[in-house]
């Protein structure tokens, strides 16, 4: 949709408190219509444009809200993620509660500045298996601040790393929505 709009005056604001209202006179140009019916967005696959935009603003420490189901229930807390080609990484606890509602139902979803996204929940298993050396390494480099802060044992092999494959999501930049489909 295009959109053209005129500030055509302003006017003190009703009320006396010094305010101004602003009168705005709007035209809508001309509607497009998005194939899909994604809500008259298109949805495209990840592009450059995207994956740049998620690494830029996610690809480092990051509070990302998960959500989980409890049954029925949806269930979110605040975890530390690192974003990279599609997934969100978390190391946690393999008898957390997050875990194992993941175990009974892997969809959730996650949550972070201007971006939502849904996706699978997959245990990664152990930290310090040799598998997860690569990922490990990175999520050390992106987690230095606090990773070694008494907070995760890494002694334990119930510490883990959580991958959240991405699915599908919406992302708003400049002014611009973005709808992505991560499997096609």
């Amino acid at each position: 949709m295009e959109v053209n709009f005129q500030i055509l005056k302003l006017v003190p604001a009703e009320g006396g408190h010094g305010g101004v209202s602003l009168e705005v006179n709007f035209q809508i140009l001309k509607l497009v219509p998005a194939e899909g019916g994604h809500g008259g967005v298109k949805m495209e696959k990840l592009n450059g444009e995207t994956a740049a935009i998620l690494t830029e603003w996610f690809g480092r420490d990051t509070i990302i809200s998960l959500a989980t189901l409890e049954g029925e229930r949806p269930t979110v807390r605040k975890v530390d993620g690192y974003y990279e080609d599609g997934a969100f990484y978390v190391i946690t606890y393999g008898l957390s509660n997050k875990m194992r509602q993941i175990g009974e139902n892997s969809t959730v979803g996650v949550c972070a500045d201007w971006f939502s996204a849904h996706g699978e929940g997959v245990n990664l298993g152990y930290f310090g298996k040799p598998e997860n050396r690569e990922i490990a390494e990175k999520l050390r480099k992106a987690f230095a601040g606090w990773i070694d802060n008494g907070h995760n044992n890494f002694e334990d092999e119930n510490t883990c790393i959580l991958c959240i494959r991405l699915t599908d999501g919406i992302l708003f930049c400049h002014g611009t929505k973005y709808e992505i489909d991560f499997c096609n």
